[in-house]
């Protein structure tokens, strides 16, 4: 007598029956499934009359081997989104700092006819978180309207998370309020005619 693995029997269907459900034992343990592997393989070798087993995984491993790519997907588009949101970062900060810096003439004249600096900065500061909001508020509802699309995409996740719309709108108005601070402090600390003779 000898024992032929099903996956080389002759017959197509057997063989892809042997890849794609093969025999397998599912054994509930209350101790760690790897703990008690030479038991379990004790066991089954008696009841199986000598047969070896092989590939001895816990529930845990299959789920997570089962699991594997859909966790990459979702590791490499988080990485993706972290991203864009550095880069949508860095061109808010960019932009703003321009656009104070553009300013420096104007400001330059506040100062001249008596603006107090912390008033100046707040102005300035209070004007690009202004813009910054009113941004992050049509990024928002955009997210939100497009989100349904997303349904069909993924799985286990929740489209349209609003702790994660609220993160990313705190940190791109946190990014442009800081942008608007620090030129605006640069040149609040100017002296006026310094700052007139600035283009």
């Amino acid at each position: 007598m000898i024992y032929m693995p099903l996956a080389q029997v002759p017959n197509g269907m057997t063989a892809i029956d042997a890849r794609v459900l093969p025999l397998t034992w599912a054994v509930r343990a209350a101790a760690e499934p790897h703990s008690l592997g030479a038991a379990i393989q004790r066991e089954l070798k008696s009841a199986s009359g000598g047969l070896a087993v092989a590939r001895m995984r816990s529930m845990e491993e299959v789920v997570r081997q089962s699991a594997s790519r859909s966790d990459f997907h979702a590791l490499l588009l988080s990485a993706f989104a972290v991203l864009a949101l550095l880069l949508a970062a860095v061109g808010v900060y960019g932009l703003v700092a321009y656009s104070v810096r553009q300013r420096t003439n104007e400001l330059g004249i506040r100062l001249a006819l008596g603006a107090a600096p912390g008033r100046l900065r707040g102005m300035v500061v209070g004007q690009g978180v202004r813009l910054a909001v009113a941004g992050a508020a049509a990024g928002a509802v955009a997210s939100l309207g497009l989100s349904r699309y997303m349904k069909t995409m993924i799985f286990g996740v929740k489209p349209a998370d609003p702790a994660v719309i609220a993160a990313a709108c705190l940190i791109l108005v946190s990014v442009a309020a800081l942008a608007a601070y620090v030129p605006a402090r640069r040149a609040a600390k100017l002296d006026p005619v310094d700052a007139l003779r600035s283009e």
